[in-house]
């Protein structure tokens, strides 16, 4: 009888390292799952920011065209040169593509 329960007990000694181990894989695993959605959503962040980076950009660029183009029409004293303006514009223009590259 004694020999049983050293049978009965050696089994389940054996059978709770397995589960204990299977447990370990397990939350292992699912770890290695939660690491990769979490360096995903880190990324989509960094390319939320870098769109809303280029909109605001873009969005300068618009607003100095809308002005020169509003600055447009028959040259006046105050005014200055209609050329020295383009020019200024596509400057601006430039140096804003220019940080963006």
């Amino acid at each position: 009888m004694s020999r049983r329960l050293a049978q009965r007990s050696l089994r389940t000694e054996r059978t709770a390292r397995v589960l204990f181990a299977a447990a370990v894989v397990v939350l292992g695993v699912r770890g290695l799952v939660a690491l990769a959605a979490i360096r995903s959503a880190m990324s989509e962040a960094r390319w939320i920011d870098h769109t809303l980076m280029i909109e605001k950009r873009l969005a300068l660029a618009s607003s100095d065209i809308w002005e020169f183009e509003a600055s447009r029409g028959p040259p006046v004293a105050d005014r200055g040169d209609p050329t020295s303006r383009v020019e200024a514009a596509r400057i601006a223009i430039d140096g804003l593509l220019k940080e963006w590259a």
